[in-house]
């Protein structure tokens, strides 16, 4: 049973909600690049009607719960992020920390804090490693804090899934632009894109363990 108005309303509520996510992330999202002197430009006319669709998607796949309420914030800070970090090369703390605010109260709402901050935890250390591997260059902290968050929203097996589908797409992007010659080895390139693919990815085909 969903914590919702019934069917008709969790729709509204998922999709009003996700268009409303991106803007406030967004928002935030620009004063850490003030802080910054960066330039993110205009909030894109299509994130909201994006944010709206991943959050039904979201809500379908967790059949309007709580759960999914925290699942579809996850989703929609990491498309903002991702495109912050494609305007500017930066995930900013400020985005993460008001998208802290929906995916705690779902998660609370759900009765479920112990495991999801254990989510946070495990998926935060692997995304560490390669930023520690890397010392920082083409994998930032702010990739490592993004994925915690995501961890919390989606939970182990759907992070755990987001953490190898974001390596797996970023390794895709890399052969393909490499053979195009779109690119070269020294080519940095912004990872919070994979990560919010991963995550959809993850949310749908989460990672189930045998035992």
């Amino acid at each position: 049973m969903n914590a919702f108005a019934g069917p008709s309303g969790a729709l509204v509520i998922f999709a009003a909600g996700g268009w409303a996510a991106a803007g406030a992330f967004w928002f935030t999202a620009t004063s850490g690049a003030r802080a910054l002197d960066a330039r993110i430009g205009h909030f894109p006319w299509w994130c909201g009607p994006l944010g709206a669709l991943l959050a039904l998607f979201a809500g379908a796949l967790g059949a309007w719960s709580p759960s999914a309420g925290a699942a579809a914030a996850a989703l929609v800070v990491a498309l903002v992020c991702a495109l912050t970090d494609l305007r500017c090369g930066y995930v900013f703390d400020q985005a993460l920390l008001a998208a802290t605010i929906p995916v705690l109260a779902f998660v609370l709402r759900a009765g479920a804090l112990v495991p999801r901050v254990e989510s946070a935890v495990a998926i935060g250390l692997l995304f560490a490693a390669p930023y520690l591997l890397s010392r920082g260059r083409g994998f930032g902290l702010g990739d490592v804090k993004l994925g915690a968050l995501l961890g919390a929203g989606l939970g182990l097996a759907a992070g755990s899934s987001m953490f190898l589908s974001s390596f797996v797409a970023g390794a895709l992007f890399a052969v393909v632009a490499l053979a195009a010659r779109r690119m070269d080895r020294k080519t940095s390139v912004p990872f919070a894109p994979f990560i919010a693919i991963g995550a959809a990815i993850g949310l749908a085909f989460p990672l189930r363990s045998p035992f």
